[in-house]
């Protein structure tokens, strides 16, 4: 049986901060409309924010949806009847809950006080409606020097995996965002002016014919 850790690992993790008081609080889950199922199967502690392509702990319904040794322990244990290629349902170090469709879930990998290795990964996906996805999210050693953090999203309807994307938080994209914005506001102006440039140049020419 193979392990679902090394479905289709996305890279390696990088540092991101995370508010303590949401690891107090379960991830809230949508109780009518179009919904999908999710599957959380980790080592490390798991937080969520629903209806979110970014992380920040501020927006409502973030939350713990995979506990560890502090704080809530999420949706731990609990079993939706989902799809099982892996036999993890049910288990310890598996979580599965309700997200609603058509919209960004964003997951994020945490070291919690008993862990082993030091790493941080989010992703995040939209899930279609009736869905069901199972996001593999852990860490283990490469040596004995390093180790790694891997996450992977796998669509249990067809077996397929599907690519999640790598996200941070929320001003962090902003701020990347604001900075393509005036990089291409200064291309369009370079643009211009060699436009005009060009233009005054052949009517120089044209002058002095």
């Amino acid at each position: 049986m193979s392990s679902p850790f090394k479905l289709l690992p996305l890279l390696l993790a990088l540092g991101a901060c995370s508010s303590v008081g949401s690891q107090f609080a379960k991830m809230s889950e949508p109780e009518s409309g179009e919904r999908a199922r999710v599957r959380v199967v980790s080592n490390m502690l798991v937080k969520g924010v629903p209806e979110s392509d970014c992380l920040d702990w501020r927006k409502p319904g973030a939350g713990t949806v995979f506990g560890g040794m502090v704080g809530s322990s999420g949706y731990r244990g609990r079993s939706l009847n989902m799809p099982d290629p892996n036999n993890v349902s049910g288990k310890r170090s598996s979580a599965e809950f309700y997200v609603r469709a058509g919209k960004p879930i964003t997951l994020q990998l945490l070291n919690t006080p008993d862990s082993y290795q030091t790493c941080s990964l989010a992703i995040s996906f939209v899930p279609k409606a009736g869905g069901s996805y199972e996001v593999a999210m852990g860490t283990g050693p490469v040596n004995q020097y390093l180790g790694y953090c891997a996450a992977s999203v796998l669509d249990l309807n067809s077996g397929r995996s599907i690519q999640a994307q790598e996200t941070t938080s929320c001003r962090r994209l902003q701020r990347l965002e604001a900075r393509q914005r005036q990089r291409a506001a200064r291309a369009e102006r370079a643009a211009r002016a060699r436009a005009a440039q060009v233009e005054r140049a052949g009517q120089t020419v044209q002058t002095a014919q």
